[in-house]
């Protein structure tokens, strides 16, 4: 039903042509088309806004008609989950058929397309997902969910044992939805269908189970809800040797000095290598979570690492270390590192061939950065090229 009540839009990527246009371009086509799920309620709560979903009665063929018929890129569709990806101007947004489940195995669910919104929101999972919204923002809650999202109130549609039976990866939803919304309340019978079937995560794909994992740690403020997945024993599951309290003592560390979340930053600092193993990551975040892991026990400094990784890569290990060690960290350590990142070891090995040549060249330069490095990146080229003429003239080459 319509509740009354708007939602500001126009200054979001909601309420931006191209994509509040394809909204309209499918009203007057006969077929309303509505936002719906993580969009609206960041809307609501004034969050910024990521995926786009858009649900229609329309099935695809006819979305991918009108689409095509106004300009817009449809790509391949997902007939068998009556959904696809469209790209609208720079955005991809998913379209997806109003749909019913008419089977379920724990993993995924086979559906009907449906005429009807109310049998879409009834197959969602969580109440803070099944609400709607127009192309001008009037809100359409067919389950009395609003209330839900206001308050931050995290809860399932239905029994919450039989939504997780339907699809196990729901478990893993349920504490990602509540960590994006920040200061949720759980509901106290989803948490314990969740401590008795937490289990039955095992199962699933680890692809699966990664890429909830990683969007989870992205949230601004995630260790709570990893704290109380600690409770259920569902992160024992995930990542048996998980370190819950080094997540939160690296929460507290990146809001002292002011840095943005970081999930393979986090994800370290819970899991180290372990996750490496029980996760399936990409290859870009295995790399990310393998380097800070293998720099922990190194004594290297802020400065060192900025100049050798960049600064980003050197803040992550910084914070890391001072998590795991339980030891403070300086407030300038963004500032500290950008600076570091921007020295250039001021030696290149044209300095000093023709003297050196091959692997005595390599040795020598590899010599020369950790004396630099060991004078806290200050000493001059001229310095260096003394100290090199020094060394090598005494038959070290």
């Amino acid at each position: 039903m319509i509740v009354g009540a708007r939602v500001a839009i126009t200054t979001s990527p909601l309420g931006r042509a191209p994509v509040n246009t394809f909204c309209r371009v499918m009203e007057e086509a006969g077929w309303p088309a509505l936002f719906v799920g993580g969009a609206v309620r960041s809307a609501i709560l004034g969050q910024p806004i990521h995926d786009i979903d858009i649900a229609t009665a329309a099935r695809m063929q006819d979305v991918m008609a009108i689409a095509n018929l106004h300009g817009f890129a449809p790509g391949r569709a997902d007939m068998d989950h009556q959904s696809l990806k469209l790209h609208v101007g720079d955005q991809i947004v998913t379209v997806t058929s109003f749909r019913r489940d008419v089977a379920t195995d724990g993993r995924r669910a086979r559906i009907e397309p449906s005429l009807s919104m109310h049998e879409d929101a009834r197959r969602r999972d969580l109440t803070v997902n099944a609400v709607y919204a127009d192309h001008d923002g009037w809100l359409i809650d067919p389950l009395g969910a609003l209330a839900d999202i206001r308050n931050r109130q995290v809860r399932f549609i239905g029994d919450p044992a039989t939504r997780i039976g339907e699809d196990r990866l729901r478990i893993l939803r349920f504490f990602r939805i509540a960590a994006e919304l920040g200061g949720a309340t759980l509901d106290g019978s989803a948490i314990d269908a969740i401590g008795s079937m937490a289990h039955a995560v095992g199962g699933l794909s680890r692809e699966r189970v990664s890429d909830e994992m990683m969007r989870l740690l992205a949230a601004p403020a995630p260790a709570s809800i990893l704290a109380d997945m600690d409770r259920t024993g569902l992160l024992a599951v995930i990542v048996p040797n998980a370190t819950p309290h080094c997540l939160r003592r690296l929460e507290r560390l990146e809001g002292r000095i002011g840095a943005r979340p970081s999930a393979c930053r986090r994800l370290a600092a819970l899991a180290g290598d372990d996750a490496l193993t029980m996760l399936r990551l990409n290859r870009s975040d295995a790399s990310r979570v393998s380097e800070i892991t293998r720099h922990l026990v190194e004594p290297d400094d802020c400065d060192v690492l900025a100049s050798r990784l960049g600064a980003s890569r050197a803040v992550d290990i910084m914070l890391v270390r001072a998590a795991k060690r339980g030891e403070k960290i300086d407030k300038d350590l963004l500032a500290r590192a950008d600076r570091a990142a921007r020295k250039r070891f001021p030696v290149t090995a044209s300095d000093l061939a023709p003297r050196l040549a091959g692997v005595a060249l390599g040795a020598e330069l590899r010599r020369l950065r950790r004396e630099w490095e060991e004078s806290g990146l200050t000493r001059h080229r001229s310095e260096l090229l003394s100290s090199s003429r020094h060394h090598t003239a005494g038959g070290c080459q």
